[in-house]
């Protein structure tokens, strides 16, 4: 029989809770009071947790306990609170697995005849280690699961059941166990998570080591624990994905170049032979991806190396982008990356920082619902036991939001109206739209030429601004019923030019003039520009945020005046603060955008 002192005890058993792994030991020191016999003769359980709702659903005759030792005695030193020391004796079956472990663990100084006495000498986790669960004794854990005396044998089998909250088969239980030192092994098979091998001691009599309670264990499926201990040492991370810009996912327009940045943490790999990481990109079908000036990868702030990423644009889909890291590792004849390979696994640290740069160009496409979505997704592996074929996913975070990263564009109503005052609020609320009224658009440069843009025409009546790509295009508007053409994919400064006057109208004294289309995350707007110089013939007014109105006149008395008069241009609207931004103090009614 061995016995450990109580300085080990507490070394080894540090953050069991969080951790999970465990080495025990221990007999009073020399100044502690005087020790009393506790009884190991009981029967106890282990407990295994999980944070997951169905983490051992269908896992009972997968995840095994397997006694690599019993206590052989136990002592206490505050009358039977708690235990200070055990003493353990190793199962013989298990004495060159435990011998084999140590050693390759790097122990020199091995009780051969009691090897699992040496187990309890080794630093084990603390719920500190970074990463998560990387502490000495994990070597030991790794080697015993691998040991081939340990993978014959027939281990305790637990049973299911649930914690509440809302969480179901999150809880498996050991019962029934003599009291001692455990392995416990998880063999389920490719098609669902797993866990890495767990050491854990039973309790003593029913008593724990005094703040490490002993019976209980973390279940160590990434999967199941993405947790892992705490922030900043998580076991998986979401990638979080960018526009990188400088203009979040406002300002842009149909033709814009947009700059992503994805950025993944390296999961944690602790207790795998090999691991597949992957980042899988997705872009909505208003983004096209610029294969010309291609991607760059850093990690931790450094180009990484080209040898390690293998970068795959989807033959049948060219929005699908995928980058594989790590090494090529041929497994069970295939071929698969893996950042635990030669040297990418000294590239590939957990917790190390991924960051992906990459254009995408917006086309017309853009303005459809859903168009402009662009979703990220890692893949990881989550079984140890199938490292090459298995892996989890984790959605992507958008600091831009909302959800995916969407460019949000800028769009315009323009209404074409009779005759009216502009200055009398009621009259611009109520404006009467006129129907034949011709004009174009082109972007707004001071001083520059005008060249009128191409727009395609949408299902609903409305136009948005053409991309290179589009066919059957036009560069002239004529309003219907309503007077109103509604404008999509804008973002900027715009010119619109009246070309053409309806039946019964001035086409002497046509509207030329200049507004501004935006977006942000909470409006659209089209605002005329200030500056009425820019105002040909003053026809032009605001009606209200996002709708900018131009009347026409049949003779020159009905031009508005241009004097001091032009100065109440605006005045039927009056700007607001408001938590979005600016808006208008009232709103026109809306006009429908159909013919």
């Amino acid at each position: 029989m061995a016995i450990t002192p109580n300085r080990t005890a507490k070394r080894v058993l540090a953050g069991l809770v969080a951790a999970a792994s465990l080495a025990i030991g221990g007999i009073a020191t020399a100044n502690a009071a005087t020790p009393t016999d506790v009884s190991v003769s009981g029967k106890e359980t282990i407990t295994l947790s999980a944070t997951t709702s169905g983490a051992f659903t269908g896992k009972t005759d997968t995840i095994q306990a397997i006694e690599l030792g019993k206590y052989v005695s136990a002592q206490s030193t505050d009358g039977g609170k708690t235990i200070s020391a055990v003493g353990v004796e190793t199962t013989a079956a298990y004495k060159q697995a435990l011998t084999d472990a140590l050693t390759a663990a790097g122990v020199t100084d091995i009780d051969t005849a009691n090897p699992l006495n040496t187990v309890l000498d080794v630093t084990g986790d603390n719920g500190s280690e970074k990463p998560a669960y990387s502490s000495d004794l994990r070597k030991i854990a790794t080697s015993l699961n691998d040991d081939a005396t340990i993978k014959a044998a027939t281990g305790e089998k637990g049973t299911v059941s649930s914690s509440g909250d809302s969480q179901t088969d999150n809880v498996l239980t050991f019962s029934n166990l003599e009291a001692g030192y455990y392995l416990i092994r998880d063999t389920t098979a490719k098609g669902a998570t797993a866990a890495i091998p767990m050491l854990v001691g039973t309790k003593a009599g029913g008593l724990s080591f005094k703040d490490n309670p002993l019976g209980v264990v973390v279940y160590k499926s990434i999967d199941d624990n993405k947790g892992g201990n705490g922030d900043g040492n998580e076991n998986v991370k979401p990638p979080v994905k960018s526009t990188g810009d400088n203009k979040g996912s406002a300002e842009h327009k149909v033709g814009d170049t947009v700059s992503y940045t994805i950025k993944a943490t390296v999961p944690n790999t602790t207790g795998y032979k090999g691991y597949r990481l992957e980042l899988s990109d997705t872009l909505g079908a208003g983004l096209d991806y610029v294969a010309k000036t291609g991607y760059t990868v850093k990690i931790n702030d450094k180009e990484l190396d080209a040898k390690y990423v293998k970068f795959t644009q989807d033959q049948n889909n060219a929005r699908h982008l995928t980058w594989a890291f790590g090494l090529d590792t041929t497994v069970n004849g295939a071929t698969v990356r893996n950042i635990l390979e030669g040297d990418a696994a000294t590239v590939f640290t957990p917790g190390s920082v991924i960051e992906i740069t990459y254009t995408a160009t917006i086309n017309s496409d853009a303005v459809n619902q859903d168009a402009n979505k662009n979703a990220v997704v890692q893949n990881y592996s989550n079984n140890p036991n199938a490292w090459d074929a298995n892996m989890g996913s984790s959605e992507g975070e958008n600091p831009d939001g909302p959800g995916p990263v969407d460019v949000l564009l800028g769009q315009a109503d323009i209404m074409a109206t009779k005759n009216l005052d502009k200055t009398n609020a009621d009259a611009v609320k109520n404006a009467a739209g006129l129907k034949g009224v011709k004009f174009q658009i082109g972007e707004y440069t001071k001083g520059g030429t005008f060249t009128a843009l191409n727009f395609v025409a949408n299902a609903d009546g409305s136009y948005t601004l053409a991309d290179a790509d589009d066919t059957n295009t036009v560069n002239e508007f004529t309003t219907p019923d309503s007077g109103v053409i509604v404008l999509k994919g804008i973002s900027g400064d715009y010119e619109l030019k009246q070309t053409g006057a309806a039946d019964g109208w001035s086409d002497t004294y046509l509207a030329d003039f200049v507004f501004n289309a935006a977006a942000t995350k909470t409006a659209k707007t089209a605002t005329l520009n200030a500056d009425q110089s820019l105002n040909k013939n003053g026809l032009a007014f605001q009606i209200d945020s996002d709708t900018v109105g131009f009347m026409s006149v049949k003779n020159k008395t009905q031009l508005p005046n241009t004097g001091s008069q032009m100065g109440t241009i605006l005045m039927a609207v009056t700007i607001l603060t408001a938590a979005g931004g600016a808006v208008i103090a009232f709103k026109a009614h809306k006009h429908s955008v159909n013919a």
